[in-house]
Formats: C-alpha cells, sequence, structure tokens
C-alpha cells in the first residue's frame, strides 16, 4: 500500500486531494530542489528541506485553515484565526463580483502568490469595502 493513499495511517507529508495542492507543491519543491542543485552539492538534502518546509508550511496553513471554517473539525480555534475565516469568508463573498480580488484569491489558492497577499491595501480595501 502506498503511504500517500487515503487508506491506512495518515502520513505527515501527505496532502488532501481536496485543495489539490500536491502538484503545486511538488513543481515548487522541484524549482528549489534546482536551485539547491546550482549553489552546491555540500549539505544538500538539509539546505533543501530547510527550503521546502516553506512551501509545504504554506500548504499546510490553506488547508487547516480551511478545514477549521467546518464545525466538525476539531482544532483550536484561536482569535486569530477566526478574525482569519471571517476575512476569508468576505473575501470569498466579494470575489464573486470583484476580478482583483478574485484574481488574488485565486493566485493564493494556487501558490503563485502567499496568502498574505489577501492582506495587501488594495484587495483589503475592496474586501473590507461596506
Amino acid at each position: 500500500m502506498s503511504p500517500l493513499t487515503s487508506h491506512g495511517p495518515p502520513c505527515p507529508w501527505q496532502l488532501t486531494p481536496v485543495y489539490g495542492q500536491g502538484m503545486s507543491v511538488a513543481c515548487l519543491e522541484a524549482v528549489l530542489l534546482g536551485h539547491a542543485l546550482a549553489d552546491r552539492t555540500d549539505d544538500l538534502p538539509q539546505r533543501f528541506f530547510d527550503s521546502a518546509s516553506d512551501v509545504v508550511d504554506v500548504a499546510w496553513l490553506l488547508a487547516t485553515t480551511a478545514d477549521l471554517a467546518f464545525d466538525e473539525t476539531d482544532g483550536s480555534r484561536s482569535l486569530p484565526t477566526r478574525l482569519f475565516d471571517r476575512y476569508v469568508s468576505r473575501v470569498v463573498d466579494t470575489a464573486h463580483d470583484d476580478g482583483e480580488v478574485s484574481s488574488t484569491y485565486g493566485r493564493v489558492l494556487s501558490m503563485e502568490v502567499p496568502p498574505t497577499a489577501l492582506l495587501r491595501p488594495g484587495v483589503a480595501a475592496r474586501v473590507l469595502r461596506p
């Protein structure tokens, strides 16, 4: 049985296919590996995994934040998490009618830009507009 199937115990490196991040993470890690190899080969595993952890952390943050929006999900919902959930709900609502917000949100979900792009002044002003 493959460790990446949904049968059997969960694996720490497993990404939920619902969010479609597996290929984005793999592509971004391939780019990082290319950069790490171009720099030098000494201490390659440590350097690669250190840089790749940033990519995986973003994917994990996007998935777990989305999951915590459901009451059925176990987990801590700190004040910052609850506030960000409310903000992202407004992002999604605004994205239905606003091309710039929609584009930024899509780029965040596809991991082209970091989640902080949703907080940039131009996007935040459109999202928080009454």
